[in-house]
């Protein structure tokens, strides 16, 4: 548990320390804005699954632009994968599924691989620390036996930490509407808290939590608002 908080603190630390070292250079923003709202959509299919699923996660971000090249952010979240299983308890296999939300923070350089943009305009390099809370759920019934046989029964909670990087650019296409695209890597410690104790589902629900978000593309629109 110490080792959990410790790197989360580190990582406020690492996103502090940048945030304060971009702050000397102010600027008007892109057309005089400083405030930009924007929705993306992370995506990423199940290759490795031979029920193959798209996985989701949508997210909602304010950030506030510092200077010439450096923004900082809020995040929310909304996700969902599935996963496959054999149950011990009832010998049948069935399909896990797992929704969830989260809320983080975010740094962002805008002059790593391109020379002459204004933020948020342009290529941009992204770090993130957010918090992650998941509920699990049977999809089909088939874990437990009666009564608990039933759809959509649900297992349980969990929640942890997730540190990240991404990269892409922001266009502007009209004015002070932008779209986005990249790349992005992210990587969820272990939970430091859950709602229930199974030996079997445990480990294949963590692998999956961090599996699908290991390695996603995204798109995203957005606007300037002042």
């Amino acid at each position: 548990m110490k080792s959990k908080e410790y790197l989360f603190r580190s990582g406020i630390i690492i996103l502090l320390f940048f945030i304060s070292k971009n702050l000397y250079t102010q600027t008007s923003g892109y057309l005089g804005m400083r405030n930009h709202i924007y929705g993306n959509v992370f995506f990423m299919p199940s290759l490795r699954d031979s029920n193959s699923t798209i996985n989701l996660v949508l997210i909602g971000g304010f950030s506030h632009i510092w200077s010439r090249n450096f923004s900082t952010g809020i995040t929310y979240q909304q996700f969902s994968t599935q996963f496959g299983y054999k149950s011990e308890l009832t010998q049948r296999f069935g399909r896990g599924l797992i929704n969830g939300w989260g809320a983080g923070i975010n740094a962002r350089w805008y002059y790593f691989f391109s020379w002459g943009t204004i933020a948020p305009i342009g290529s941009y390099q992204e770090i993130q620390v957010s918090y992650q809370h998941a509920t699990i759920y049977d999809k089909y019934g088939r874990y437990y036996p009666k009564p608990n046989d039933i759809p959509n029964y649900r297992i349980g909670d969990q929640g942890g930490i997730a540190i990240g990087t991404s990269i892409g650019e922001q266009r502007a296409i009209y004015k002070s509407i932008i779209l986005s695209y990249g790349m992005n890597f992210r990587y969820v410690f272990p939970e430091i808290h859950k709602s229930y104790h199974d030996e079997y589902l445990s480990p294949i629900i963590a692998r999956r939590i961090r599996g699908f978000q290991a390695i996603s593309f995204s798109l995203g629109i957005g606007a300037l608002i002042f």
